[in-house]
C-alpha cells in the first residue's frame, strides 16, 4: 500500500519545480517525503524532465605505474592517507588495497627501494650543495677580478690627472712619492690596503711618503703666504709680477697672517675645511677628512670654507651662468658668516669666566679680530688654490686656456683685495656687498 496519495505526490512535484528544482528547499517546505522519494516520483511522473540514473563502472583499471607510485607515496611521504588518495583520485580503501597488493610478501623489496630512494635524494642534495659552493666561489673570484680592474683603471686615471706626465703601463715603475700621491687621492674610494697591492708597495713606505707629502703641503702653504710660487697660466696673458709677486704690502700682510697661523693656538681646527668635507641633512652635520687638524686661530676654518664657495661662484659665473646656483652660493656665504657670529657670541657668553673679558667693547674687539683673520685666510686660500699644486676642480676642469687664465687672474685679484681690505670688510653686509660687486 502506498504511504503517500497521488495528490501529495503531485503537490511535492509542483513545489519542486516552483523552487527552481531545489531538492533541499522542497523537502524542507513540504514537511514529508525524502529527496530519494521525490526523485523517484519525478521519474515516474515526468521522466523527460529529470536525468536518469547513470550506471557507473566502479572498477577503474589504473596503470601499474600509478598504483606503484601511490603505494610508494603512502610509505615514504609525510602526507596523510586522505591527501595521497585525493592526489591520485581514489578512495582510501583502494589505496590500502594497492598497498596490500604490492607490499604483501614483497615487503623487503619495497623497503630496499625506499632506502635506495632516500640515499639517491641525499646524494643529489649533496651534489647540488657542492655545485652551489663552486658557483659561489667562481662568482667571488669574478667579482674580485672586476673590482681589481676598476681599481687599476681609477689608479691610472688619477695618476694621469695628478702627475700630468707620460706614464708607463707598469704601475710598479712609479716612484714611491708618486704612488703615495695617488693613494692619498683615492683612499676615500678604496681601502689603502687594496691600492698598495696594485702598486706592490709596502705600507711602511706609504706612511713615510705620506708624512713627507704633508710636510711639503705645509711648506707650500707657508710659501704661498710669501708668494714664492707663480701661476704660469695666468702670467701668459697678464703681467702679475707687479700686482702680486713684487707687491711688498701684500707680502707684509701675508707675513702677519702667517705669524698668526704659526703662533696663535686658540682652538682645535679642521685645517682643510671645504664643502667636500661636510655632510649635512635636516638633522645633522658631519665633518670628515681631518688629517690637517691642528691648534690654530679660530677664524682659519671659516676663511677656507668661504674661499671654497667663492671658487664655485666664480666658476658658474664664467662657465655655466647658472644664476640660481650663484644666488644660492652668495646667500650661503652670507648665512655662514652670520651664523658663525651668532654662535660665537653665545659660546663666548657661556664659557668666558674672566670678568675683564666680559666687557662688551672687548667682546667686539675679539670677534672683529677673528673675522678679520678669517677674511685674510680666505684671500690666502684663494691665491694658494690658484697658484699652488693643490688646485681646485673649478679651475682644473676649464679646458679653454684663455678663459681659464681669465678666471685665475680674477681670483688672484679677489684674493689680494680681500687680504688688503679685510679690516674694512669685517661687517657681514660690507663683505657680501663688496664680494657681489667685485665678482
Amino acid at each position: 500500500m502506498n504511504r503517500y496519495s497521488t495528490e501529495e505526490k503531485q503537490q511535492a512535484i509542483d513545489l519542486y519545480f516552483k523552487n527552481g528544482c531545489n531538492m533541499k528547499k522542497t523537502v524542507r517546505e513540504l514537511g514529508y517525503g525524502s529527496a530519494t522519494g521525490i526523485l523517484r516520483w519525478l521519474r515516474e511522473t515526468v521522466p523527460d524532465k529529470v536525468s536518469k540514473p547513470v550506471q557507473r563502472n566502479w572498477k577503474v583499471d589504473y596503470p601499474e605505474e600509478i598504483k606503484q607510485a601511490a603505494v610508494i607515496d603512502l610509505c615514504e611521504s609525510n602526507s596523510s592517507t586522505a591527501d595521497i588518495a585525493e592526489k591520485y583520485g581514489i578512495s582510501r580503501a583502494t589505496l590500502y588495497e594497492w598497498k596490500v597488493q604490492y607490499i604483501g610478501k614483497g615487503n623487503c623489496i619495497l623497503k630496499q627501494q625506499k632506502l635506495n630512494s632516500k640515499e639517491y635524494y641525499i646524494n643529489e642534495i649533496n651534489r647540488l650543495k657542492e655545485e652551489k659552493r663552486l658557483v659561489e666561489q667562481e662568482l667571488k673570484k669574478t667579482q674580485a677580478e672586476l673590482y681589481r680592474a676598476h681599481l687599476e683603471k681609477d689608479v691610472y686615471e688619477k695618476a694621469a690627472e695628478i702627475l700630468k706626465k707620460e706614464m708607463s703601463d707598469n704601475l710598479k715603475e712609479f716612484s714611491n712619492q708618486e704612488k703615495a700621491m695617488v693613494i692619498i687621492a683615492l683612499r676615500d674610494k678604496y681601502p689603502v690596503k687594496r691600492i698598495l697591492e696594485v702598486f706592490d708597495m709596502a705600507k711602511s713606505s706609504y706612511c713615510y711618503q705620506q708624512k713627507q707629502i704633508k710636510k711639503e703641503n705645509k711648506e707650500e702653504k707657508f710659501n704661498i703666504l710669501t708668494f714664492s710660487t707663480k701661476n704660469k697660466n695666468a702670467t701668459i696673458y697678464y703681467n702679475n709680477e707687479e700686482i702680486f709677486y713684487k707687491n711688498k704690502k701684500l707680502k707684509f700682510e701675508a707675513a702677519k697672517l702667517k705669524y698668526e697661523f704659526m703662533n696663535n693656538p686658540q682652538a682645535l681646527i679642521h685645517g682643510d675645511l671645504h664643502t667636500g668635507s661636510i655632510f649635512t641633512n635636516d638633522k645633522y652635520i658631519k665633518v670628515m677628512d681631518c688629517e690637517f687638524a691642528f691648534y690654530g686661530p679660530i677664524g682659519y676654518d671659516l676663511g677656507t670654507l668661504i674661499a671654497n664657495l667663492i671658487f664655485s661662484y666664480v666658476y658658474h659665473l664664467n662657465i655655466t651662468n647658472n644664476k640660481k646656483f650663484m644666488r644660492f652660493i652668495y646667500n650661503a656665504i652670507n648665512d655662514i658668516i652670520k651664523l658663525f657670529k651668532k654662535k660665537f657670541l653665545i659660546k663666548f657668553k657661556k664659557d668666558i669666566k674672566d670678568i675683564s673679558a666680559k666687557n662688551e667693547e672687548f667682546k667686539k674687539y675679539y670677534l672683529d679680530n677673528v673675522l678679520k683673520y678669517s677674511l685674510g685666510i680666505c684671500g690666502l686660500e684663494i691665491i694658494r688654490r690658484t697658484t699652488g699644486c693643490a688646485r681646485v676642480k673649478e679651475i682644473e676642469s676649464v679646458s679653454d686656456e684663455k678663459k681659464r687664465a681669465d678666471i685665475e687672474y680674477n681670483l688672484l685679484k679677489i684674493g689680494k683685495e680681500v687680504i688688503m681690505q679685510r679690516e674694512k670688510l669685517i661687517k657681514v653686509a660690507d663683505f657680501t656687498k663688496w664680494l657681489k660687486f667685485n665678482l
